[in-house]
């Protein structure tokens, strides 16, 4: 029987999260889960209560920052408790937000068919200079911005002007691959135990960084032996690659509706994000008859 570790980063919408918990509830999966250091009024209680068959962990938190180095941190937290806990076949990164599309046989038997693949999702073929930059120069401010831009976004900014004119780059002396994509995954357990034993790495290069968590881990697996067994080789924003459907806007992930139900099951994808229960709960409805049903 195959084992999987679901690793979850949750920070809001518990009622949501306790749905997605309960659709993964299954005696082949350990479920972990990294609440953002910022919430409170966390229904402990109530999340415990959703799983029944798998075993739950509660992960030690950090206050995730959207762009900040912490991103990356909850992940290495994450996949540290579940390295650490057993061997799995495949460890799923997933969003408190999140929904599987087909039921636990189906997840299970698609991952037993292409045993070994790493679904790690790649935008292009080589990462633009625009987008190096995110790890080229030093982002000192970025843990501490705000969502409207402040001072420290007028510092940051200054900061970045003058790492240019001085000609700093913080990644010219490596010989590295830099690329990007997706950061949400399914991947085996040797690679997940490589980007565990990489954390000094890591954190000498993408500390201080910008949306570093869209490139740390395509980074290292295209460094890596692991790069022969990417599912999808052709790097072409493809949804299967990590079998996640997301519907992207100019601003990021939209809110997923039933408009785009339909789209979603054509796509052949095994997960969607991300989903909001204010804004339509009949969508998270239909999904979860979909999977107790199928």
């Amino acid at each position: 029987m195959s084992k999987h570790a679901y690793l979850i980063i949750a920070h809001h919408q518990f009622e949501l999260l306790c749905k997605l918990l309960t659709l993964i509830d299954d005696v082949r999966n350990d479920i972990f889960i990294h609440i953002d250091g910022k919430a409170d009024h966390v229904p402990y209680q109530k999340i415990k209560e959703s799983v029944g068959r798998s075993k739950l962990y509660f992960t030690s938190r950090t206050r995730v920052k959207w762009g900040g180095y912490s991103q990356i941190k909850s992940e290495i937290i994450l996949l540290k408790a579940a390295t650490k806990q057993q061997h799995y076949d495949y460890y799923h990164l997933l969003s408190g937000a999140d929904l599987p599309l087909v039921n636990q046989d189906k997840i299970h038997n698609f991952f037993d068919l292409n045993q070994g693949m790493e679904f790690v999702q790649f935008q292009k073929s080589k990462i633009s200079e625009i987008k190096k930059r995110r790890v080229k120069y030093f982002y000192l401010f970025q843990e501490h911005l705000k969502k409207k831009a402040g001072i420290l976004a007028h510092f940051q900014e200054v900061s970045l002007r003058l790492q240019e004119l001085l000609r700093i780059n913080r990644i010219s002396n490596t010989n590295i691959e830099f690329q990007m994509g997706s950061n949400w995954f399914s991947i085996t357990d040797n690679f997940a135990k490589l980007i565990v034993a990489n954390e000094k790495m890591i954190n000498e290069t993408f500390r201080y960084t910008k949306c570093c968590d869209e490139i740390f881990i395509q980074t290292i697996l295209v460094n890596s032996s692991f790069k022969n067994y990417i599912y999808e080789r052709q790097f072409s924003d493809s949804l299967t690659a990590n079998q996640r459907f997301i519907h992207w806007s100019d601003i990021g992930p939209q809110d997923l509706t039933m408009k785009d139900l339909d789209q979603m099951y054509r796509s052949g994808c095994l997960f969607a994000r991300k989903f909001n229960l204010e804004k339509d709960r009949q969508v998270v409805t239909e999904i979860e008859s979909r999977c107790m049903t199928d």
